[in-house]
């Protein structure tokens, strides 16, 4: 039954919600018909139900499925003729690449995982190294 408070009838309240791990609900408490949203900090993906209402039953409608899990980034491969060092892409995460021997390494020598699930910095590639010049024989010849 709704309850009348200051000549006004109040809405029966619904048992407190719990916090979700690195997400934040608009609101903790309701009474019947206080919807409360879910969302995720920063880096982190939301799954569940994105809203739950309070009911006149004094229950929350559907299921208390809300979870924020850690994000990831796209997929890198290592660049030919090199190295990647890891192939974890979790948010917070930082690689490198390095380049095989008689290569040199362009763009980025470490990327990090923001927390837009982009990666830091430019792709990373391997160039082959130039030979030195061969100097003159003498009483010969150097062709190409």
């Amino acid at each position: 039954q709704s309850t009348w408070a200051n000549g006004v009838c109040q809405g029966l309240p619904c048992p407190t919600l719990d916090a979700i791990a690195n997400g934040v609900l608009s609101s903790t408490t309701g009474i019947t018909d206080t919807v409360v949203t879910f969302a995720c900090n920063a880096g982190y993906v939301f799954s569940g139900a994105a809203s739950r209402t309070c009911l006149p039953s004094s229950t929350w409608s559907g299921a208390a499925d809300q979870n924020c899990t850690l994000g990831s980034c796209s997929i890198l491969v290592a660049p030919s003729n090199g190295v990647l060092s890891s192939s974890n892409r979790l948010v917070g995460t930082a690689v490198s690449f390095s380049c095989n021997a008689g290569y040199q390494l362009g763009g980025s020598a470490t990327r990090s995982c923001q927390v837009n699930f982009a990666w830091s910095g430019s792709d990373a590639s391997c160039a082959a190294l130039p030979c030195p010049t061969l100097s003159a024989l003498a009483n010969g010849v150097v062709s190409p």
